[in-house]
């Protein structure tokens, strides 16, 4: 078996904006299938795509297939529990990884996880790290975190700078004090890198993290609304959209921070239990609740659409996270889902039936109007999937011999012109039409030897191929007259040895093709001039060269 991905992108700016179509087909994870409890609040992807989610019973780790659960710690040799798991973070190197939880904040290496108190770790915090909602790691290693009732904390994690924020307003109750102090997010601001956005439980704070200066904020500039209570924040260029405990939403305008109602009279509102607010391609919110999804366009201020949702029928649509993949998660009380974009990585196993001793592996893809072509080492033959429904089919290659079980043996496999492929075996070439699906042999070929075979070919700028072998040097190939012609005479003066075993071709742009081999070496293509790197390298301890990339003018 081997499995591609594939991700077809076309047009970045219009496909990385979010559809209704994308929630047609999704997936959908409960206990059953792993997940160690069914309500699920963060979710992080991290730089290895495996998926990190915090739940109500600790936090779990999710590799595509399987999940791994992990809802306790270990303190003074007794297991103690992990609690209910709210946000989610990592270091800027993605070494380490930070949660906060009922029980407070714990720490650990990615890689192998053995959560901690944070106060283990770095045992020069002065204070108590109590328990909270949310979590912010910022590019000067600074852990913020938004505590229940105690305010903000900075956690320095590489020097002893740990501060502790108590936030104060004219004009408030001791009960309306603590609540100020509750701070349910954070979120940075998208126009100045200073500022973090504190949602809290008496209103939303403008908090400066060099100065510690800040600004309070209230719905209507009255701090008794319910509206107060902030759980989202989504800072655009011209407004700050809010979703509250209250199932309700609402803007401030950067301006005059005056706020606004988005939704007008009429317009779908599907707000009860606000799950979460994504901002896709800098324009449009997707506001999931409970009820239902809205796409809400930030610019021109309108409503797009809206659409019902139901926990009991599994018709859930929401947007938390958009994964590298393209594929679109959402967490909920019922679970995790899963959808499937229009354009997100296509995942497809080819020969999955195969002994796992004789596995294949692509050694070129090439790209056709409506199809990939695939050419494996060892297979069933080519591979022919179909772009518009992923669905493929295995073309068998009469020319060359079948190996069982390995299958058929390709060496390479590049495009010559519109319809056909120049197709190496181990010691021939073929062309294949992918039109007819047939295969031709050329008249002249490689000679037939035991100890000579393929290994891969490269084209030049004057539509010349060149073909590497291990022990018969150097070919070129004349497609429009299907002839072959060797070319180790053009090594004159060097010890031949050097250069009859070749691994890799590349031909850059200036049209000199660079040989791998036992001496590196270059041939100008234009004046057939040549030039070797190493003339004293010993042929004898040589393990051959492989691999070339161009990058401003330069091969690497």
């Amino acid at each position: 078996m081997f499995v591609l991905a594939f991700s077809c992108v076309f047009n970045s700016d219009t496909l990385a904006q979010i559809k209704w179509s994308d929630f047609d087909d999704y997936k959908y994870y409960s206990e059953e299938e792993g997940l160690v409890s069914g309500s699920s609040w963060d979710i992080v992807e991290d730089k290895d795509g495996f998926l990190w989610i915090t739940t109500r019973q600790g936090i779990t780790r999710f590799d595509g297939k399987e999940f791994t659960n992990y809802s306790y710690y270990f303190e003074e040799g007794n297991r103690r529990e992990l609690g209910k798991a709210w946000k989610i973070v990592f270091d800027e190197l993605w070494d380490n990884i930070y949660v906060i939880t009922s029980n407070g904040v714990f720490t650990s290496k990615r890689t192998e996880i053995i959560l901690k108190p944070i106060k283990k770790i770095y045992p020069s915090i002065p204070f108590e790290v109590s328990h909270g909602f949310s979590l912010f790691f910022d590019n000067q290693k600074h852990l913020w975190v938004g505590t229940f009732g105690n305010g903000l904390i900075k956690i320095d994690l590489i020097g002893t700078s740990h501060d502790i924020k108590l936030f104060k307003q004219t004009g408030l109750s001791k009960q309306e004090r603590v609540w100020l102090n509750e701070i349910n997010t954070i979120k940075p601001d998208n126009q100045d890198k200073d500022i973090l956005w504190l949602g809290t439980a008496q209103g939303l704070i403008k908090f400066n993290k060099l100065t510690n200066a800040y600004q309070v904020y209230y719905y209507k500039n009255n701090k008794d609304y319910f509206e107060n209570n902030i759980w989202h924040i989504v800072p655009t260029p011209n407004d700050i959209f809010l979703g509250t405990a209250n199932n309700n939403w609402y803007g401030i305008n950067r301006t005059d921070s005056s706020t606004f109602q988005p939704i007008k009279e009429g317009e779908p509102n599907y707000f009860y239990g606000i799950r979460s607010m994504y901002l896709d391609n800098d324009k449009y919110l997707w506001i999931t609740s409970d009820i239902g999804l809205v796409q809400y366009d930030t610019r021109t201020q309108t409503v797009i659409k809206g659409d019902a949702s139901d926990y009991n029928e599994l018709t859930f649509k929401g947007v938390k996270l958009i994964d590298s993949r393209n594929i679109i998660w959402c967490t909920s009380d019922i679970g995790l889902f899963k959808y499937e974009t229009s354009h997100a990585v296509k995942h497809i196993e080819f020969d999955n039936n195969r002994n796992f001793a004789y596995q294949s592996k692509p050694i070129s893809i090439i790209r056709e109007k409506n199809s990939f072509i695939i050419a494996t080492n060892f297979g069933e033959g080519i591979y022919k999937l179909n772009i518009g429904d992923w669905s493929f089919k295995v073309i068998p290659i009469p020319v060359l011999s079948y190996e069982p079980p390995r299958g058929y043996l390709i060496r390479d496999m590049i495009k010559t012109n519109e319809d056909n492929m120049l197709l190496l075996g181990n010691r021939k070439a073929y062309i294949y039409n992918n039109t007819s699906e047939t295969f031709i042999e050329p008249s002249m070929q490689i000679p037939d030897s035991s100890l000579i075979y393929v290994r891969n070919v490269a084209k030049d700028m004057n539509n010349n191929y060149w073909i590497a072998t291990n022990q018969d040097g150097l070919y070129k190939f004349n497609y429009e007259n299907f002839t072959f012609e060797k070319h180790i005479d053009l090594f004159k003066g060097d010890n031949p040895r050097d250069h009859q075993y070749i691994k890799e071709l590349f031909v850059d742009s200036n049209n000199n093709l660079w040989i791998g081999q036992a001496a590196t070496s270059v041939l100008n293509l234009n004046n057939m001039t040549f030039n070797r790197f190493n003339p004293d390298f010993d042929y004898n301890s040589a393990i051959g060269f492989g691999g070339f990339l161009e990058t401003d003018n330069r091969v690497w």
